[in-house]
């Protein structure tokens, strides 16, 4: 846990927080850890025939040409075959955005979640605060009405195993769901290296990552 960046003026939060499942094969692999530095992000402007402009932030996956960061070895996504993608759009009004073509077994969807107007998709206006589930067997093209839009999007090739999840634990049988919360209360998945369950940094220990070789990054 990090302190407050201001202390004289409101700390506002915004917060998605994306889990990306495993296959029963690599549920017990080894943990890992990578900071994605905010600076280090690819951040890019698509333009349309119009010359209205869509911000794109790419978190994982590629778009427009452009890659996103390396995931961890272990991760679903680290496979480009799982076509694994997390892009944050922002769309200025009246712009034009195509999502390219997956494929038939991809899961694709868009959550407009931030915006006081509306977009459209297959003539259908859509306002904010909604999940759209699109057909990743065909591109899709978003107009944007009059005012600016906040969308994100995840997709990936489905893993296609039962998933049974209860709090945080993620696994593919009742049983091994049961045999989880018995591993964690019995070793806490392998011990908590900290003196309290709730640590805080100081405030002058800045920006930094610590990596389980025992690396330190500080920016």
């Amino acid at each position: 846990m990090f302190p407050l960046v201001n202390q004289d003026k409101d700390n506002p939060l915004e917060l998605f927080q994306v889990w990306l499942n495993l296959p029963k094969k690599d549920k017990f692999c080894e943990p890992n850890y990578k900071m994605l530095w905010a600076e280090d992000i690819p951040v890019f402007d698509v333009v349309d025939e119009n010359n209205n402009k869509t911000s794109i932030k790419l978190i994982s996956g590629n778009f427009e040409g452009r890659v996103g960061f390396e995931p961890t070895p272990n991760s679903w996504a680290f496979d480009k075959n799982n076509k694994v993608g997390i892009v944050l759009i922002k769309m200025n009004p009246n712009a034009k955005l195509t999502i390219p073509k997956g494929t038939k077994t991809m899961s694709r969807n868009l959550y407009f979640y931030q915006g006081e107007g509306s977009i459209e998709i297959e003539n259908i206006n859509i306002p904010s605060s909604n999940r759209i589930r699109l057909n990743a067997e065909f591109e899709t093209q978003i107009t944007n009405k009059y005012k600016e839009s906040f969308i994100l999007l995840l997709e990936g090739e489905r893993i296609d195993e039962p998933v049974v999840q209860y709090g945080p634990f993620v696994m593919n049988t009742q049983e091994e769901i049961y045999q989880a919360i018995q591993d964690y209360r019995e070793t806490e998945f392998g011990g908590w290296h900290w003196e309290r369950t709730d640590p805080v940094h100081p405030i002058n220990s800045g920006r930094f990552a610590t990596y389980i070789d025992g690396k330190e990054e500080v920016r």
